[in-house]
């Protein structure tokens, strides 16, 4: 549960705190995590990162869609390949 006014993410092993999360242009939201990109076009995450949901690859800047399910998340950037981060489920790897 993300709280805009006080800006605190709920749902994870220890809180997030978003306090300036600028203009975001998407956002996608799987179960325990959170990825938007900001007014720059910076991906940033928030939530459980029991599976490497938060952690961004530089790939993943400047995005035109983003899309989040249980345990991962992908991108399509700018350069259009598409970019994944998270598990790996059904053989393809991130």
């Amino acid at each position: 549960m993300l709280f805009v006014g006080s800006s605190l993410l709920i749902g994870s092993p220890s809180p997030s705190f978003a306090s300036d999360l600028g203009r975001q242009g998407l956002v996608a939201v799987g179960n325990y995590h959170i990825c938007f990109s900001d007014y720059y076009g910076e991906v940033k995450c928030l939530g459980n990162n029991t599976d490497g949901q938060l952690f961004v690859p530089g790939e993943a800047a400047g995005p035109k869609t983003i899309v989040a399910s249980s345990n991962f998340t992908c991108v399509i950037p700018e350069s259009t390949i598409l970019t994944c981060w998270g598990r790996a489920q059904n053989g393809w790897d991130v």
